[in-house]
């Protein structure tokens, strides 16, 4: 008998061994197994591996030789343009003017120096502007002070085209004050940062006037406060008292590195250093104004300009190009050694003319309204309707011509088939002239149509009442005469019982509607006084808010035939973008140029304000359509006020103002439909009507009137796409007075059964999350019948949601006056 031994249930097990997420050393070679692994190293070209050791080192220094003279050229005086200096004072004391003096003092102090702007020679009659420039031999570089005034608007202007930022404050009101820079220094640093912030640079004026132990904690709390406010560049504090200090700034100016903001490279911007009027020979016309051509020169910037597109003025409007000259640099000190640079050349020479693809001025798309006409019709047809008209009469309003008359609507029942048709429930539930007659001759003495509570575009009642009148058989066909006279004519009051809260509304604040509004967004009350189905007949159900369809071509306002649209958008400004690419008549940047503007007004420019900069920038093709030009934005913290829909803001885009009333919607990515808010509420997409910018563009919206603009949001280009869905929703609630499981009896959502027909086809929910759908009317007074996909409760509330469509206001933009043609 043999013996085999057999393991027992305690028998070890060793662990498998772990490699952890890498895999091992084996595994690695098992996969491997037959494979060759790639020469890894730096793949060398043909020419490198050809080449001797000899030529690669020379080829090697033609490069780095190259580069050396790259940036001798760049430092070489005259070559670059100015570098242009803001001045922007943080407080009230602050002199800027003063602070501009002293740089003036020191640049021409210098041993090797001079003041160079005498090269400027203007002729009679031309504006000059605040602005000068300067050239330093010492530090190798030319500045354009520019000393701005204590106005917001002006400051976010020269900001724009600013290379750097001098901030001033002021060490006595330090003192005083405990603070370093005023309400309005600290909100003007907070918007010129949201607008784009050049380097920046930081001055304090008057601490010879201060204690000598007040000095040094005075710099330190300006060093804190730039710490705070600028973090990322933490900008020296300097003194600005004397020619020794102003000498410090100058170097400062001259050796701080720029770094170019985005929004402006790619489009050529300029800072006119001087403005000329050259009128026509035949520039006046019957109205006595002149014309003419107006000059401006200065130093262009960014990105080239092409004749053939418009400029925009800032604040004043789009204009054409006329011619634009160069050649001649008036700040440019010609040196013996530099004889070939073109300062040495006081000729101007035409750099670019338009061609004939040149932009036009025309912003908005002609309107026909007879393009949606029909065909004219046949001699046969017309011979037929008159024969029909002759068939029977009936009575019009005094003065109604033939052709109105014929747009009057006939019914064929009668008057007591109507009242009996609309008593039994039975026929459409479309409303006649009938039904709208005895509505407007109710006892409340009829009802006001303008109650849009929201400030939409809704329905919009005739209030001229209409009386009914004995049928007369004066043909063979029946007929009902309208006896619409004078005597009928009854006017609309506007009633102050009104069941829908419009009233109540009006009398409150915005900031009690805002709390309204967020502790029941989107109800209304259905009116009591005016039915439902003409109330809200502007409005649709949808079964699901993202997946149902919504034509986006169906109902559209007057307005959307006056503007453009984009098939692809996207597609069409990196076209733009590769034709000026690739264009041959443009004028590069980094040169004093002269822009002549065709087709302008003498006096148009006679009100300039002082101290203010004059700032011309270039559009780019199809910039100056008008189209429906969306933005996301985002609202500012220190703002607390409410921000309603459809409120006149004034919107900064790019080198843009222009007013506009924007409608607010959330960013949903989820579909194709957006819901409105009535409110402004953190983050949301503005839509207006406004020309059209191309990517990349930063927006800013401001509130308040003109001398007193405060920031309310800002942000950037999101979309110009007419056909976004905006939709203002709605709902209407009911309450169920009697429950039995799924099926409930439910009032006060309307008052007819007629509205409760017109809207069955709508589905229900509830608060508690049900979905349902009206089953039938019950009685005379509103009550109806519902059915639900579960329980319902008592203390349940039954909602409907209804939407409609609305598009914004038209926007008015500035625009320059043109001439008529003759």
């Amino acid at each position: 008998m043999s013996f085999s031994h057999k393991p027992s249930g305690s028998k070890q097990v060793n662990k498998p061994f772990k490699s952890g997420k890498h895999r091992s050393k084996g595994e690695l070679k098992r996969s491997a197994a037959g494979k060759v692994n790639k020469r890894q190293g730096i793949k060398s070209t043909s020419k490198q591996v050809n080449e001797s050791k000899l030529a690669r080192k020379a080829r090697a220094k033609q490069i780095a030789q190259n580069k050396r003279m790259d940036l001798i050229q760049r430092n070489r005086v005259g070559v670059e343009c100015p570098r242009t200096v803001a001045i922007v004072p943080l407080s009230a004391s602050v002199n800027v003017f003063a602070l501009a003096e002293l740089i003036e003092k020191a640049i021409v102090a210098e041993e090797e120096s001079e003041q160079l702007s005498q090269g400027l020679s203007l002729p009679e009659g031309s504006l000059k502007l605040t602005g000068k420039t300067f050239t330093s031999s010492r530090f190798k570089s030319r500045l354009t002070i520019f000393p701005a005034p204590r106005e917001l608007m002006a400051i976010l202007d020269i900001t724009k085209v600013a290379d750097i930022i001098l901030y001033v404050t002021s060490a006595t009101d330090l003192v005083q004050n405990k603070a370093v820079a005023d309400n309005m220094g600290l909100e003007t640093i907070s918007i010129v940062a949201q607008q784009g912030l050049p380097p920046v640079l930081f001055a304090l004026q008057g601490i010879e006037q201060v204690q000598p132990r007040l000095k040094s904690s005075c710099k330190k709390a300006c060093q804190e406060f730039c710490g705070l406010q600028f973090t990322a560049q933490r900008p020296k504090v300097l003194s600005a008292d004397n020619v020794q200090d102003a000498t410090q700034i100058v170097r400062f100016l001259c050796e701080q590195a720029i770094q170019p903001l985005h929004f402006r490279c790619q489009r050529p911007y300029m800072l006119a250093d001087a403005v000329r009027f050259n009128p026509y020979p035949d520039g006046n016309d019957a109205d006595g104004k002149q014309w003419g051509s107006l000059a401006i020169s200065g130093y262009l910037r960014g990105a080239a300009i092409l004749p053939d597109n418009l400029v925009h003025i800032t604040g004043y409007g789009d204009a054409q190009i006329e011619k634009i000259t160069g050649g001649r640099d008036p700040y440019y000190r010609k040196k013996e050694s530099d004889p070939e640079l073109m300062g040495g050349n006081n000729e101007e020479v035409i750099l670019a003319v338009p061609s004939s693809a040149a932009q036009t001025l025309e912003r908005e798309n002609p309107v026909d309204p007879f393009a949606a006409e029909q065909a004219w019709p046949t001699p046969e047809e017309l011979a037929e309707a008159d024969e029909q008209m002759r068939s029977y009469t009936k009575k019009v309003p005094h003065g109604t011509s033939t052709y109105q008359a014929a747009w009057i609507p006939d019914f064929s029942d009668s008057e007591d088939e109507g009242k009996t048709t609309a008593a039994a429930g039975g026929g459409d539930d479309e409303e006649t002239m009938q039904d709208i007659a005895d509505i407007s001759t109710k006892d409340t003495e009829g009802w006001n149509v303008d109650i849009d509570v929201d400030m939409m575009n809704d329905f919009t009642f005739n209030a001229n009442a209409i009386t009914t009148t004995t049928t007369t058989t004066a043909a063979p066909k029946k007929a009902v005469t309208f006896d619409m006279g004078s005597n009928s004519v009854h006017s609309i009051p506007h009633t102050p019982m009104m069941t829908d809260g419009v009233t109540e509304q009006a009398n409150m604040t915005l900031a009690e509607q805002e709390a309204e509004d967020d502790d029941f967004p989107d109800e209304v009350e259905t009116p009591i006084d005016v039915p439902a189905r003409i109330r809200f007949q502007k409005y649709r159900g949808l079964k699901s808010f993202r997946t149902s369809p919504w034509n986006p071509k169906e109902n559209l306002p007057q307005d959307y035939s006056r503007i453009f649209q984009f098939e692809n958008f996207r597609h069409t400004y990196k076209r733009i973008y590769e034709e000026e690419e690739r264009s041959t008549n443009k004028v590069e940047s980094g040169q004093y140029v002269t822009i002549y503007l065709k087709n302008i007004e003498q006096n148009q420019f006679a009100n300039f304000p002082a101290g203010y900069p004059l700032i011309i920038s270039g559009l780019h093709k199809y910039e100056n359509k008008m189209s429906v030009i969306n933005f996301a934005i985002n609202r500012v913290p220190t703002y607390i006020e409410p921000v309603k829909a459809k409120t006149p803001v004034l919107m900064q885009v790019g080198f843009r103002r222009y007013t506009g009333s924007p409608i607010y919607s959330d960013n949903n990515l989820q579909g194709d439909k957006f819901k409105i808010c009535k409110f402004l509420r953190g983050s949301a997409v503005a839509s207006f009507y406004a020309p059209v910018t191309l990517p990349p563009s930063s927006v800013l919206m401001f509130g308040g009137s003109e001398g007193s603009r405060f920031l309310i949001a800002q942000g950037g280009l999101h979309s110009v796409n007419p056909d976004r869905l905006l939709l203002k929703k709605i709902i209407l609630s009911g309450i169920p007075f009697r429950v039995q499981r799924n099926k409930a009896r439910v009032k006060q959502m309307f008052y007819s059964p007629e509205d409760i027909r017109w809207f069955k086809p709508v589905e229900l929910w509830t608060k508690h999350g049900l979905s349902g759908r009206i089953v039938e009317a019950l009685g005379t007074h509103g009550n109806m019948k519902c059915v639900f996909d579960g329980g319902v409760g008592q203390q349940d509330s039954i909602m409907m949601s209804l939407y409609k469509r609305v598009f914004p206001r038209w926007s008015q933009l500035p625009e320059l006056e043109q001439r008529k043609q003759k």
